[in-house]
Parts: structure tokens; C-alpha cells; sequence
């Protein structure tokens, strides 16, 4: 499956009260998971979201990223 991620008319729906959450988002889109990518690198964020992760580096993996992002890379075993 591949993931779907939060477009600006979803944020909008949030800031405008028409749905209060992202989980409101996924549950009307079947989503299995959210995450929040808020403290992820930049360019962890804009591979993940171009689709452009590591072979073996799924959404998944993300979830539990520390927030140093140096050990986001070592937990990855990725080089920043």
C-alpha cells in the first residue's frame, strides 16, 4: 500500500474545524497508522514522502525515531 500522507485541503479541514485530527483523517481513509514526521530530519521527511526511503526503510521504521537526529541515521543505518 502506499502511504497517503496529509495534503494541504486536510490541514485545511483541520484549521477550519471540519475534522478535529489526523486520526479523523485516516479512519475516514482507512489508514492503518499516523505518524507525526514533525521530528524527523528534513530530508528523512522529503524521502519518505517521495517515496525515495532506503530498500528495507518503510514508513514503520519512522514511527519510533528517536528525536536527536543524528541517532534518527545511526537507528537507520544511514550516514547524515
Amino acid at each position: 500500500m502506499v502511504p497517503k500522507f496529509t495534503t494541504g485541503l486536510e490541514v485545511w479541514r483541520i484549521v477550519t474545524g471540519k475534522v478535529t485530527s489526523a486520526e479523523q483523517i485516516a479512519a475516514r481513509d482507512k489508514c492503518s497508522m499516523t505518524i507525526s514526521l514533525v521530528f524527523l530530519t528534513s530530508d528523512l521527511v522529503r524521502a519518505a514522502v517521495e517515496g525515495r526511503l532506503p530498500r528495507g526503510i518503510g514508513i514503520a521504521r519512522l514511527r519510533d525515531a528517536p528525536a536527536e537526529w543524528s541517532s534518527q541515521y545511526r537507528m537507520l543505518g544511514l550516514t547524515s
